[in-house]
């Protein structure tokens, strides 16, 4: 629930915060929210390391109905699917990242 939660309100307040339709028009997107969702990425998966990969795909889901909800379905639907999947990527490795960590850490 934590990862979705951040990821559909980094959506809408990168969007609403920079005045632009979807957030990933605004460098924020790239310089501020998607390093953070990664950072929250690596924790989540260092608390709860087990199937870490949920998080990136609950923040990447929870964004994909941010838009949808504030935007509505546009013809380049598709083209969107296929963006927030390769923008699941980085919040994939950091989720396994803080699982290997926390692995290492405690000798699991």
């Amino acid at each position: 629930m934590i990862a979705a939660a951040a990821g559909a309100a980094v959506w809408l307040a990168i969007s609403f915060l920079t005045d632009r339709r979807e957030a990933w028009d605004s460098p924020a997107y790239f310089a501020v929210a998607l390093p953070a969702l990664a950072l929250l990425s690596a924790v989540l998966g260092y608390l709860s390391p087990a199937r870490s990969w949920r998080y990136a795909a609950a923040i990447a889901l929870a964004q994909f109905a941010a838009m949808i909800v504030r935007d509505g379905v546009g013809s380049l639907f598709p083209l969107g699917i296929v963006a927030f999947a390769i923008l699941a990527i980085p919040n994939a490795a950091a989720t396994y990242a803080g699982s290997l960590v926390r692995a290492r850490l405690t000798g699991g």
